[in-house]
């Protein structure tokens, strides 16, 4: 064994190959903003969402 942990490996290389994203709570509302990078120029840049509202309270941001 060599000591490392390749799950935690995979995982860190995961969180770089990802969009960075904020989220900021004010007192009258939310703001929340991630990249928009298109894999690929065949991919229709306005088709692809990254920012969903799961309910009235709740919102998320994915990559």
């Amino acid at each position: 064994p060599s000591g490392k942990l390749v799950q935690i490996e995979y995982a860190l290389a995961a969180v770089e190959a990802g969009a960075r994203s904020v989220g900021i709570k004010a007192s009258n509302g939310v703001v929340i903003a991630t990249e928009k990078v298109p894999k690929s120029i065949l991919v229709d840049e306005h088709s692809v969402h990254r920012v969903e509202e799961v309910s009235k309270h709740i919102g998320m941001v994915y990559s």
